[in-house]
C-alpha cells in the first residue's frame, strides 16, 4: 500500500460523512461511465464490532448507487443518506451467508467474494487508521471528526502521482457540492480546475492545416502499402491488413445491400475485439458513422443513445 493521502474536505451540510459519501459514488459514476453499481461500505455501526467479530461477520457492505445525472444533487444526498441509514440499521451479515444461501445468483456470490476495487469507511471516533481494510485498489476513509479524508491506494495499481490526482478531484467535486448544493447532478466536473484550463489552452492553439484524406482512404493507402503485415492483435489472434480490408468490405457491401445510404448512423454493439473493429471500418466504408454502444451500459441508458442518435 501506499502511504496515506489525506485532504480536507469543504462541506456545506451538517452531515459531513454523507456528503463524502454522495461526492465519491457521483465520481466513481463519471469515472466508470455507469449509473448504478456498488460499493463496498463500512459505516459506524460496523466499524465499532469488536475484533472477534469480524472472523464471523463481513467487515463491508454493499451500498448501492443509482445516479440520475439530471436530478438535483440535493436529491442525490437524500438517497445517499437514506441508503447509509439502512445499512446502519441493518449492520452486517454472517461471512458464511454466501455459501449456506443456494437462492443467492452464482454472479453475486462470486461478487461478494470477490476482491473489491474501492470501499469506503466512516471512521467511528477521533482516530481511525485503515489496517482492517480488505484488499482493494483503493480505501476511503472519512473522518467526520476532523472533517478530512483519507485514502490508501494498491501501489501495483495506483501509483503516488496518480493518488494525489484522485484527492485533487475529490476535493473538486466536494468544493462544487458545497458551493452548488442547487447544481443537477450531471453539471458536477471531476476535471481539476487547472487541467481544466490546460484543456482551454489546447483548443485555443493555432490549428494546423492538413490535407484532408478520409479514414477509408488513408486505410487503403496502408493496406497497399504493407498488405501482409498485423495490422490488428487481441488476445494472441491476429489479421494482416490485407485480411481486414476484406473482411471490412463484405461487411460494409452487405449493409449497403440491406439498406445503408451515405451518411447514416449505425449502432455498433459490441464489446472490443477483432471483429468490432472489422464493423467500425465497415461502417465507414458504407458511406456511413457509427454509434459506438457499450454492452457494460445499463439497457435503459442504450435505449436513450438510439433515440437520441436516431
Amino acid at each position: 500500500q501506499l502511504d496515506p493521502t489525506s485532504f480536507p474536505a469543504a462541506a456545506s451540510s451538517a452531515d459531513f460523512a454523507i456528503e463524502v459519501v454522495a461526492a465519491v459514488s457521483l465520481y466513481l459514476g463519471r469515472l466508470s461511465g455507469k449509473e448504478e453499481f456498488d460499493v463496498d461500505f463500512r459505516g459506524v455501526t460496523i466499524g465499532q464490532l469488536p475484533r472477534e467479530a469480524a472472523s464471523q461477520l463481513a467487515r463491508f457492505v454493499p451500498l448501492r448507487v443509482r445516479l440520475e445525472w439530471d436530478r438535483p444533487l440535493a436529491d442525490h444526498l437524500c438517497a445517499t443518506a437514506e441508503a447509509v441509514c439502512q445499512l446502519e440499521e441493518h449492520g452486517s451479515y454472517p461471512r458464511d451467508l454466501v455459501s449456506r444461501c443456494p437462492q443467492i445468483a452464482a454472479e453475486q456470490r462470486e461478487k461478494l467474494l470477490s476482491v473489491p476495487e474501492v470501499v469506503v469507511a466512516i471512521s467511528p471516533g477521533e482516530t481511525g487508521s485503515l489496517t482492517e481494510t480488505p484488499a482493494a485498489q483503493l480505501a476511503v476513509l472519512i473522518k467526520p471528526s476532523q472533517k478530512s479524508v483519507e485514502l490508501v491506494a494498491n501501489s501495483d495499481v495506483i501509483d503516488e502521482r496518480l493518488l494525489a490526482k484522485i484527492a485533487a478531484e475529490l476535493e473538486h467535486v466536494l468544493a462544487q457540492i458545497a458551493a452548488n448544493p442547487r447544481a443537477q447532478l450531471g453539471e458536477i466536473s471531476v476535471v481539476a480546475p487547472h487541467e481544466q484550463a490546460a484543456l482551454a489552452r489546447w483548443n485555443a492553439e493555432k490549428r494546423v492545416p492538413y490535407d484532408f484524406h478520409s479514414l477509408p482512404e488513408m486505410f487503403r493507402a496502408q493496406v497497399k502499402q504493407t498488405p501482409d503485415a498485423a495490422a490488428l492483435v487481441f488476445h494472441g489472434t491476429s489479421i494482416t491488413y490485407r485480411e481486414l480490408d476484406t473482411y471490412s468490405n463484405q461487411l460494409a457491401n452487405l449493409l449497403i445491400a440491406r439498406g445503408v445510404a451515405k451518411g447514416d448512423l449505425i449502432g455498433v454493439l459490441m464489446d472490443r475485439s477483432i471483429e468490432m473493429m472489422i464493423g467500425l471500418y465497415a461502417v465507414l466504408k458504407a458511406g456511413a458513422a457509427y454509434v459506438p454502444m457499450d454492452p457494460a451500459y445499463p439497457a435503459h441508458r442504450l435505449e436513450l443513445m438510439a433515440e437520441d442518435a436516431e
